[in-house]
């Protein structure tokens, strides 16, 4: 079942806020979630609940991590985890894996790219994104001051069935890491800039071209080709 469905199924959203989103994706792109979210049709965490149970992805409360090892967020530093919407939790040792939260489990690249910086297996926890980015700036800020606290208790992790899991993060010192593979450069702020630049004014141009359209200024097939 798709995601729109099972949310007017659920009785959170309407028809047709679903199908205004749907109209709004087709337009412009985007996550049918996030969409969404943004119109207010639907809380983000209801979102990420629904997305659970449709990919078989646990979901994380992150409001119950209080933090994170320094050794993970080195291999992954703050700048790459706003970038991607990753969050790097926890390296299980025996089990040579490391927990990550991400707001998108389905991006295949960026799952090789994060397995290949840590060298070890990855274990995805779907998570909202403004939730994800808040617990970022929460958990990173003061990243080279922060204890890690050793306790036998963590987060909460709600399996796709919506049960509860127990404490799947136990807040520990983490063990030592294999070595992680090596990756390309992360991309420079300026370059970072000047893409996101090209991409707002992008979407501008396409917002123009659609009005000028729409009142008989133009023609679609005078609009240049892409080449």
């Amino acid at each position: 079942m798709r995601l729109g469905e099972m949310l007017v199924k659920a009785g959170v959203t309407t028809e047709l806020n679903v199908n205004a989103a749907l109209a709004e994706q087709r337009r412009w792109g985007g996550k049918l979630g996030q969409i969404l979210v943004r119109m207010g049709a639907v809380s983000e965490q209801l979102v990420v609940q629904a997305l659970s149970r449709q990919l078989g992805v646990p979901w994380l409360d992150l409001a119950t991590v209080d933090a994170v090892p320094e050794a993970l967020t080195q291999r992954l530093p703050r700048p790459l985890c706003e970038q991607h919407r990753v969050l790097p939790l926890q390296y299980l040792q025996e089990q040579r894996v490391v927990k990550v939260a991400m707001a998108d489990p389905r991006d295949l690249q960026l799952l090789d790219d994060v397995q290949r910086r840590f060298g070890t297996r990855i274990e995805p926890l779907l998570v909202g994104e403004q939730a994800l980015l808040a617990a970022i700036r929460r958990l990173l800020g003061a990243q080279s001051s922060q204890v890690l606290r050793e306790e036998t208790s963590g987060p909460v992790l709600i399996d796709n069935a919506g049960e509860v899991r127990g404490t799947g993060l136990p807040r520990t010192t983490s063990p030592a890491m294999p070595a992680a593979a090596p990756v390309p450069a992360p991309t420079p702020p300026g370059v970072a800039a000047f893409e996101q630049r090209v991409a707002t004014h992008a979407h501008n141009v396409r917002v123009v071209a659609e009005l000028l359209i729409a009142r008989g200024v133009i023609r679609p097939d005078e609009l240049p080709r892409r080449r």
